[in-house]
């Protein structure tokens, strides 16, 4: 009897969820790409949900970054594209978007979601300071866009094992590239590679200086040094000139590991979005004075102030 009542539970919210999921995919569509993504993956699961990966981190972009670049006359590197999510959204500003994927599989995706964007090209190989080969660390089946050059930042117990797969992937030194394809004009690149930002970044020096792209990079906390609070890229891009760095503000649950400052945060989280219209409807940048040591899903350092 009990388990036949759980069965049917089950089935009562399995069909609940399918008719839900199915009215959202049918209003997305209305605003966003269809994109092909694996099923069980996280950023399936997320584009299913909300229609695109950080939407709202692209929206500040939008708002507050593209407005001061010339993208119609200008080109953009998506450095560690995944399966084209902000490729796409980006071939909506610049003339060319160049997107760098070194995993297989997700190339393979990214090749696909990107083949009706003829500003596209995609590259099956990653970014690094010298042309290289590497092995990349498989986070785990259901979070592909996690992959890392780095053993040690693979939790085997997520895992189940206790060597991580792996795969060897092609590497290069975007600058030689860039220099070899005559591609002029570089003003905005995103870099989201999991530890493996600084390299990039070296491998791009030319471009930097040359140039003086807008940049946006992920720095998690392991990448800082706990005594100078900082990092090697942020520390290389203030040696080239990169004197204004932010961080995007816009409305969101503040997270907390404690269960009652959680709770309390949800709570406080549902009352702004009853009565506080203008929170949520934040997008903006907040200028970072001083960095913390804590993690940085997308920082944007800049030559030049982009805050009126």
């Amino acid at each position: 009897m009990i388990k036949n009542f759980k069965k049917l539970l089950n089935i009562i919210r399995t069909e609940r969820t399918f008719k839900y999921v199915l009215k959202k995919h049918n209003d997305q569509l209305k605003k966003f790409p269809n994109l092909a993504c694996l099923v069980y993956d996280e950023v399936g699961l997320i584009l299913s949900l909300f229609g695109r990966c950080e939407y709202d981190e692209l929206k500040v972009l939008e708002r507050k970054v593209f407005s001061k670049i010339d993208c119609a006359n200008s080109s953009c590197l998506d450095i560690g594209a995944n399966i084209g999510n902000h490729s796409v959204f980006f071939a909506n500003f610049f003339s060319n978007i160049y997107s760098f994927e070194p995993y297989p599989d997700s190339y393979y995706l990214l090749k696909f979601n990107s083949k009706n964007f003829n500003n596209i090209k995609t590259f099956n190989f990653g970014a690094s300071d010298v042309d290289e080969n590497q092995y990349m660390y498989i986070a785990s089946d259901t979070t592909m866009s996690r992959n890392t050059l780095f053993s040690d930042r693979v939790e085997p117990k997520k895992i189940e094992q206790i060597h991580p797969k792996k795969i060897k992937v092609e590497l290069k030194n975007l600058d030689n590239l860039l220099k070899e394809n005559k591609v002029k004009k570089i003003s905005f690149i995103k870099i989201d590679i999991e530890g493996y930002e600084y390299k990039a970044l070296i491998g791009l020096k030319n471009t930097i200086i040359n140039d003086s792209p807008i940049i946006a990079l992920e720095q998690w906390t392991d990448a800082f040094d706990e005594i100078k609070k900082t990092t090697k890229s942020i520390d290389f891009l203030k040696k080239n000139h990169y004197k204004f760095f932010y961080e995007p503000n816009y409305f969101r649950r503040k997270k907390n590991k404690n269960k009652i400052l959680r709770s309390i945060n949800k709570i406080i989280f549902f009352l702004q979005i009853l009565f506080d219209s203008k929170k949520i409807n934040l997008c903006d940048l907040k200028k970072i004075e001083n960095f913390e040591i804590r993690p940085y899903p997308i920082i944007i350092a800049s030559k030049i102030n982009l805050v009126d």
